[in-house]
């Protein structure tokens, strides 16, 4: 993890921070506003801005978005059950403040 890339994603989300599991890094948001279709949920999300589980980089959720994503499957990280869907093509090569809001593209 880019300790760099990590600092400016702080400057947006002043509460993340880095985390590891099974030798994955991920960077940890405690309350994340997210907007789903005219709403808006407050989760926490595991951005895991490497490969995963066959994924370039992946986005776990604290529970499923109801109606958004596809495929959704639970995995142990951390000592607590994440929730990812399947989304694909979201580059480990930008920033992660970049990859995040990449992915919730997907949940709008």
């Amino acid at each position: 993890m880019s300790p760099e890339k990590l600092a400016k994603f702080q400057r947006t989300y002043p509460d993340a921070r880095m985390e590891s599991d099974g030798g994955c890094d991920f960077i940890y948001v405690p309350v994340l506003k997210i907007q789903v279709g005219a709403a808006e949920q407050q989760l926490a999300v595991l951005l895991c801005p490497q490969a995963h589980t066959g994924y370039e980089t992946r986005l776990f959720l604290e529970k499923q978005v109801p109606g958004k994503g596809a495929n959704w499957r639970s995995y142990p990280v951390l000592g607590k059950t994440w929730w990812a869907c399947s989304i694909r093509g979201i580059s480990a090569d930008q920033p992660y403040t970049s990859m995040l809001l990449a992915f919730l593209d997907h949940f709008k």
